[in-house]
């Protein structure tokens, strides 16, 4: 006879970490079977830069809650691009010695992650990540226009020729750095135009005010 059976078991909950293009959870994450690539706590940038590159040229990139040790250089993200973090996403950086011959940045360092704007929208973004803790490099470097960097913590970091500079703009326009945190260290501008930079609570360094930084932090170029 065709009658109805018991019901079956309920199927697997949802998930609201599907609004991400690719998931990635650091070793100590609480629930890394919801991600895509799992790190191990070890050179943790090479799994992040794995799932940029699955990533493509689109979409978002979620580094779920949990600390994830930095070795060495991300690599760099692009086009439509978005890095995510969670409430407690950290980026631990000290282990990155980047190679360094004592200039001011670009000329004598790498960076965690370059960030290469465009004119597409929406624009590369990083948001809602804690960086700590890296020697001889800045955590962000950008280049390109239409570049956002939102809601981030920066601290503990140290940029030999350029103390302390979390984030060196290298050019471009309509940069917007806005809504983040630095405990140390500020925003170096080399040569770009219209970066918006508010609600941050830092100081601004740019080449073409020399003399101001100057008097105020004693930083000498």
């Amino acid at each position: 006879a065709n009658g109805t059976g018991p019901p079956g078991p309920p199927g697997p909950a949802g998930t609201s970490l599907r609004y991400a293009t690719v998931v990635v959870a650091a070793a100590d994450s609480l629930h890394p079977e919801d991600a895509d690539f799992v790190c191990d706590g070890v050179d943790d940038h090479l799994t992040i830069a794995d799932a940029l590159a699955a990533n493509g040229e689109y979409g978002t990139v979620l580094l779920m809650d949990g600390t994830y040790q930095i070795a060495g250089p991300i690599g760099s993200m692009s086009y439509q691009q978005t890095l995510q973090g969670m409430a407690s996403t950290h980026l631990d950086c000290s282990g990155f010695t980047a190679a360094d011959n004592g200039q001011p940045w670009p000329g004598g360092s790498d960076a965690v992650l370059w960030v290469y704007g465009s004119a597409y929208d929406p624009a590369p973004t990083v948001r809602d990540i804690y960086w700590s803790g890296v020697a001889g490099a800045p955590f962000l470097a950008i280049e390109g226009n239409d570049c956002v960097i939102s809601g981030c913590s920066f601290s503990a970091n140290e940029l030999a020729g350029n103390d302390d500079v979390a984030i060196a703009l290298s050019s471009g326009a309509n940069v917007s750095i806005v809504n983040n945190v630095f405990t140390s260290g500020g925003v170096w501008d080399q040569w770009s135009d219209s970066t918006l930079l508010d609600g941050n609570g830092f100081y601004y360094r740019s080449e073409e005010h020399t003399s101001e930084l100057q008097s105020r932090f004693g930083i000498s170029y």
